[in-house]
């Protein structure tokens, strides 16, 4: 097994020229000293400052601190605002990336400054046992996952409507009529662009009101202090969209007290609803309890509560809790979706 040491810089190489397109730009890489004892984040920021050294690029190191779920990180944001326009930022956090301010996304912020970036985020509930695993998920074929992934956004666009199965019991139907999908594909090469590395899913909102039946939560599930493996699955009730009731064992309590806590933390009163449907395409990926690369699951699709503003729908929340689930049947107007 590979230690932290030993861990090839050639997929961050790879990653830095391939994926971003890298070119003279400034390059600032973000990362933390870790949280709950993962070295992970911490790891990644050094291999990727390893690699732009290797390749010769200016670059800058910032380590923000572990900041509360939702919140603003001042120092960081002071660090990202100096950056000239169309930089290249790489994030390895163990928990979220914060906002830039009150008002404005990480996200809304690099799309207005022409910023390319790249975000490992919620990072600590991995140890340096699933590092090899992370490198296989990092270097997937990612011209495999562009083919595999314009197959799907094909249905989804133009779609009234998805039927969800699963064995466990979910059983779902959401209204996606005027929605497009998005592909996050792992290549960020042009002005603005970035997303989620690892890489690997085709997700959409659906509509405000159009979500109704049962989520059967078996994969992996989310909440404020982070994504864990499910012992004991958690049952959703959805209607009008809505999460009416949560059933299991501890992390059903787990989901509900961070959704009480979020309707403390604002008056929106679409916070709770099913905000997403994405769909995994990462053939290397596998569920292993952190939702960056549980999500990307070849086999699995989830469900995320909360913002979906930044990707087109019509909800704008602090949250966006992403809920993984197994084994789906997926169904688009009527017709099986083969992934």
């Amino acid at each position: 097994m590979l230690s932290a040491d030993e861990l090839d810089t050639n997929v961050f190489r790879r990653i830095l020229r391939n994926n971003l397109n890298v070119q003279n730009e400034k390059v600032l890489i973000i990362g933390d000293e870790g949280h709950k004892g993962s070295p992970i984040a911490k790891i990644l920021a050094q291999k990727y400052q390893e690699a732009v050294e290797e390749l010769g690029i200016k670059y800058e190191v910032f380590y923000k601190s572990i900041t509360p779920y939702g919140s603003v990180d001042n120092e960081l944001a002071k660090v990202i605002k100096r950056l000239p326009d169309q930089s290249i930022i790489l994030v390895n956090v163990s928990q979220k990336m914060g906002r830039m301010d009150e008002l404005l996304s990480f996200r809304s912020y690099c799309k207005q400054h022409q910023h390319r970036f790249a975000s490992s985020s919620n990072l600590s509930t991995l140890t340096k046992e699933h590092l090899p695993h992370l490198l296989k998920v990092y270097a997937a074929n990612y011209k495999e996952m562009a083919v595999r992934s314009e197959k799907v956004t094909a249905l989804l666009n133009g779609a009234q409507e998805i039927l969800i199965t699963t064995p466990s019991g979910t059983n779902l139907k959401l209204n996606v009529s005027g929605m497009k999908s998005i592909i996050n594909s792992g290549i960020y090469r042009n002005p603005g662009e970035g997303g989620n590395l690892p890489a690997g899913e085709v997700y959409l909102p659906p509509t405000l009101l159009g979500v109704e039946g049962t989520i059967v939560i078996d994969g992996s599930y989310r909440t404020r202090e982070g994504s864990k493996l499910i012992q004991d699955p958690i049952t959703l009730s959805i209607q009008e969209s809505n999460v009416n009731s949560i059933e299991g064992g501890i992390e059903a309590t787990d989901l509900r007290e961070t959704l009480a806590w979020a309707k403390l933390q604002s008056k929106n009163p679409h916070m709770i609803k099913i905000g997403e449907l994405g769909i995994g395409i990462n053939e290397e990926a596998g569920i292993i309890g952190c939702t960056v690369v549980d999500e990307k699951t070849l086999g699995t699709c989830h469900f995320a509560i909360g913002s979906n503003s930044w990707f087109g729908g019509p909800i704008k929340a602090r949250i966006h809790l992403d809920q993984v689930i197994r084994n789906p049947k997926i169904f688009v107007d009527g017709k099986r979706l083969s992934v």
